[in-house]
């Protein structure tokens, strides 16, 4: 009902026009005009502190947190403060940053590990569908690897191949199958090494030997 309405809900209702019974004038009183003047600047809100225009503080060093259970190396540090202080970064700028790199290292590291599993299951199928180590000669081909690469000097090289998946390349396979068939022959059942001297009977009847 219009009785009701707010004069806030409608300030343009507001009568600003009427005389004064006194006087026959328009009413001048600043309390109830709604009229605004033009020429007044309006504060917005947005004047700015006498500080606000002071320089950026640009540390001497930068100290860089990193996230609990990270790790991350001085010379990382060091590579980032020198960064910083080139670009004129504040200590807040420097550590975002950083916190951004480390972020992007870490994932790039994250695709290289897919990456390479990824290739070692392609390379394992083409290995195993090759008809000089593959096939019914697969178990022959893994035990003559295993007896090179279970080497204790191989260790390292083995640790490496696995995880850039190399190890499953079938040029790889086929050059330390051919070393570890090589090894394999001249190894007794027993795992006695056999001279080259010895022949087949000395190594079928070794009792026999004087």
């Amino acid at each position: 009902m219009a009785d009701n309405q707010s004069v806030l809900a409608n300030p343009t209702s507001m009568d600003t026009g009427s005389e004064n019974s006194d006087t026959g004038k328009p009413n001048s009183d600043s309390g109830t005009s709604s009229v605004i003047d033009a020429n007044k600047p309006i504060d917005d809100g947005s004047k700015k502190s006498p500080d606000s225009n002071a320089a950026p503080v640009i540390p001497d060093t930068y100290e860089f947190t990193v996230a609990e259970g990270s790790t991350v190396s001085e010379m990382s540090k060091t590579v980032a403060g020198a960064f910083a202080k080139e670009h004129g970064l504040t200590q807040a700028q420097a550590q975002a940053h950083f916190d951004n790199t480390i972020k992007n290292q870490r994932l790039f590291a994250e695709d290289m590990v897919a990456m390479a599993a990824e290739k070692g299951a392609e390379l394992l199928a083409e290995s195993k569908a090759d008809p000089l180590i593959g096939g019914d000669k697969w178990n022959k081909t893994l035990a003559n690897v295993k007896t090179v690469m279970d080497r204790p000097e191989y260790e390292a090289l083995k640790d490496k191949m696995e995880k850039s998946g190399l190890g499953n390349d079938k040029d790889f396979i086929k050059l330390v199958s051919d070393f570890g068939a090589i090894a394999n022959e001249d190894t007794h059942e027993d795992g006695r090494k056999a001279p080259a001297s010895e022949t087949d009977a000395d190594i079928m009847y070794p009792n026999l030997k004087k």
